[in-house]
Parts: C-alpha cells; structure tokens; sequence
C-alpha cells in the first residue's frame, strides 16, 4: 500500500491539476507540495526501492523446518525462538489444503487456544495431532518429504490423507 502511495504521489506530481469527478461533485486538489522540488521523483525513487525490498523478501524463508534424532524444529526468520515437536509425540499426520486466500495472513503462533499454526503462504500443510490431542499446522512446499520423514522417524504413525506428493 506505501508503494502504490508513492506512486499516485509521483503520478499527482507530474499532473498537478485538480480533479473534478461526477460522483457527488468530489474535488480533488492540486498537487499539495508545489513548492518543493524534485518532490514527484522522491516519491518515484521510494516507490521503486520498495518494490525491490518486496521482491527480495519473497525470497527469503520465513520458517525453517528441520529434524534430528529427537524431534522436528521450527524456527523463524531473524528471530531466536524455535519450537520443537519431540517425534515421541506425534500420533496423527495428514495433508490438508488451506484456502487459496490471496490475502493469507502469515502465522507464527505459539499459543492459541485450539491449534498451533507456522505457514507463510502456501497452500498445503501437514496436520500433526499429538499424543495430547494438540492440533500442529505446518505449511510446507513439500508435503510429501515431511510425511516420509514422519514415516521413518515416527513408529506406529498413522497417515489420514496423503493425496499430495
């Protein structure tokens, strides 16, 4: 939204004419900032470092999911929490679907009352449940390596959907 700001300002900068509309005779102003120079192409400059910025974080991982001997861990970008899931307590494991929301709110919640959710933006997620009837949600580009994992590393797990490879 502050890079579309920006350019509507670069925009208003070059036309700095006021707008009439037919809606409810609705006027927009002239350019406010007439008097100081080189103003449209500040905006420009900023409007383009921020697409630049959004193009470089779609980059970077947001939640990294590793495993040992002892357990799965997840753990944020830039920050030092982890959370572990010990393999002894896993019991159930599925693929599920979350909705195709462009606006999916990306979520690291440790502490919510009904299930613990680590997803960015992708659409599938594996469904852990664990012996304590705690329901994990872990978004992931690759569903059917974590379940393999699961597979091997968890003795007596039980699979409910594994549709997606």
């Amino acid at each position: 939204m502050l890079m579309l700001f920006c350019f509507i300002g670069y925009y208003w900068s070059e036309n700095p004419k006021p707008i009439y509309t037919q809606i409810g005779n609705i006027r927009i102003g002239s350019y406010p900032a007439k008097d100081l120079p080189n103003s449209g192409e500040l905006f420009f400059i900023l409007g383009i470092f921020l697409l630049l910025l959004s193009l470089l974080l779609m980059f970077i991982p947001h939640i990294t999911i590793s495993s040992d001997n002892s357990g799965l861990s997840i753990s944020r970008f830039a920050h030092k929490k982890h959370f572990i899931i010990p393999f002894t307590e896993i019991t159930h494991a599925r693929v599920i679907h979350l909705c195709n929301h462009l606006f999916l709110r990306p979520s690291f919640s440790m502490h919510p009352a009904e299930s613990t959710r680590f997803f960015t933006a992708e659409n599938t997620a594996v469904e852990l449940q664990t012996s304590s009837k705690t329901r994990i949600l872990l978004a992931t580009q690759r569903p059917g390596e974590l379940l393999a994992l699961l597979r091997e590393k968890v003795p007596g797990l039980m699979v409910l959907s594994d549709g997606i490879r």
